[in-house]
């Protein structure tokens, strides 16, 4: 909402200077009518408008993890009140305030013209008043008070609202209007309403004194309306408070149109702020099997399900390229499966296994190698299950009873590493995989990637100036949190030797009293 407004507010400010800088002083009116009328309502509809740009953001190698997004800074947690808050309440009472007014001004004039006996000649309705007012116009209503003007001056007058009616020029009026409500707060909105009303007058000035058989009387029309003080103002009037700037034109010599040529500069100006402020950087993440995944297993059992199986022929279909098939599926009284056929064919290779006995069926490996774009079935013991977990929202696979065995990562210079569970250890957002039995390795769960984090690689957690574990400061609760400083490079080596190589996470939480 608040950046809408604001870019709004900004194109406002630049058909407003535009205007004052090129414009002011030509006397092309009705090419001005259409750079108002254009910018309006450009200044409503751009700001909606998101041109979006996209990149290309990588996803994170395994085995490293990036601790340089502070330096030496802390960030404080602040619960003083936010001033910022009152903008938005302080906005609407304002826009009430006007559309209010702005109502009120419409029905009074709905009444006022009610309240007259009207005359209708051809599209124009002439309504006479014995109220002392500015002759004016609304629509294809012109309103005056004969006994104030002579029949001539009455006919000068009547030439000049005939202008705004045929031109429509209570529709510009509107919609300045309009957007003086939506950005009232802006000063610049306000000589904008200004500026397009000094101009429709112009324009009616200008067709009026061609039709005039005597200019001077026209002229002189103008003055003797001054002692009227009585307006509508979303109406068309005759006199309005620029009088003699309107005189002025009157009496200025026309622009040449070559001199149109100034509405060019105004393209960049919008380009320039378009690329600038309606542009939305959108990050296009890499699937997680384009990260150093090398080797997914799929396990198989007794108790999977046609629905499993299904899923994952699909998944094999859409993540390898793979032609995964289920088939000649046998199940006992208990709806364990007794016999099964898998086949599996991409382009590298094709594999075909089967299995049929009166006994449930052993565990079934199903291995995929991404690297090599290899695949493998096999059987394996029960007793060769490290773990069972569902690991969807990792590997993207669909299945509620697969059983990852193994993963293999591969590192930037090649080396392989592979890991086995440790189910002791795992919690619903990360899992420890081991390689040796001493060195583990978290694997961190999002929605399009894994990071991993190595035991070498971890950093030094301090809290309230003492050192606790990665588990210690997982399991502090947010709210307890008073601030968290990120040290690296030197000013970790500084303060904390050797242990801080990593980097230094110093936790600061409130006191118990």
């Amino acid at each position: 909402m608040i950046e809408y407004l604001l870019k709004s507010s900004g194109l406002v400010i630049i058909l407003v200077v535009f205007y004052l800088v090129f414009l002011k002083n030509e006397t092309f009116f009705s090419s001005i009518r259409i750079y108002f009328l254009t910018g309006l309502l450009f200044s409503i509809l751009i700001p909606l408008i998101e041109i979006p740009v996209y990149i290309e953001r990588a996803t994170k190698n395994l085995s490293t993890l990036n601790f340089n997004v502070f330096d030496n800074e802390t960030i404080q947690v602040n619960n003083s009140f936010d001033w910022f808050q009152l903008i938005i309440p302080i906005y609407f009472i304002g826009v009430l305030i006007f559309s209010l007014k702005f109502m009120f001004q419409l029905i009074s004039l709905k009444i006022f013209i009610l309240n007259h006996q009207k005359i209708k000649q051809n599209n124009f309705i002439y309504i006479e008043t014995k109220k002392n007012i500015s002759p004016f116009s609304f629509f294809n209503s012109i309103i005056y008070n004969k006994e104030n003007f002579s029949s001539e001056e009455l006919a000068q007058i009547i030439n000049h609202e005939k202008v705004h009616v045929k031109q429509w020029h209570s529709f510009d009026t509107l919609l300045v209007h309009l957007l003086v409500i939506l950005l009232w707060f802006n000063p610049f909105t306000w000589h904008l309403k200004k500026l397009i009303e000094q101009n429709l007058e112009f324009i009616a000035d200008k067709y009026a004194l061609e039709k005039s058989m005597n200019k001077q009387l026209y002229k002189l029309t103008l003055l003797k309306v001054v002692s009227t003080n009585f307006n509508i103002s979303i109406t068309n009037n005759f006199y309005n408070s620029l009088l003699k700037k309107r005189i002025l034109m009157l009496q200025k010599n026309p622009s040449n149109n070559k001199k149109q040529w100034k509405y060019i500069v105004l393209i960049p100006i919008l380009i320039t702020f378009i690329s600038t402020f309606n542009t939305k950087i959108t990050a296009q993440e890499k699937s997680s099997w384009e990260i150093n995944i090398a080797v997914i297993d799929l396990i198989i059992d007794k108790n999977s399900t046609n629905e499993n199986l299904a899923a994952e022929t699909k998944t094999f279909k859409e993540e390898f390229n793979t032609e995964l098939a289920f088939k000649d599926i046998i199940r006992n009284s208990e709806n364990e499966i007794t016999a099964i056929k898998i086949t599996a064919k991409n382009k590298t290779n094709s594999t075909v296994f089967a299995r049929q006995s009166n006994k449930p069926i052993q565990p079934i490996i199903i291995s995929y190698n991404k690297q090599n774009d290899e695949i493998s079935i096999a059987t394996i013991n029960e007793d060769e299950l490290k773990f069972t977990t569902n690991i969807a929202d990792t590997l993207k696979i669909d299945s509620n009873k697969k059983k990852l065995t193994k993963a293999v990562f591969i590192t930037e210079d090649g080396e392989k590493n592979e890991f086995i569970l440790d189910e002791d250890n795992a919690s619903e957002n990360f899992y420890i995989l081991k390689s040796d039995g001493t060195k583990g390795q978290k694997i961190i769960k999002t929605q399009s990637s894994i990071t991993t984090i190595s035991d070498k690689e971890k950093p030094l957690y301090i809290l309230d100036e003492k050192e606790i574990t990665s588990e210690e400061m997982e399991a502090i609760k947010p709210e307890n949190i008073v601030s968290i400083n990120v040290l690296k490079g030197e000013a970790a080596l500084k303060l904390y030797g050797e242990k801080g190589k990593n980097g230094v996470i110093e936790i600061t939480t409130k006191k118990v009293k």
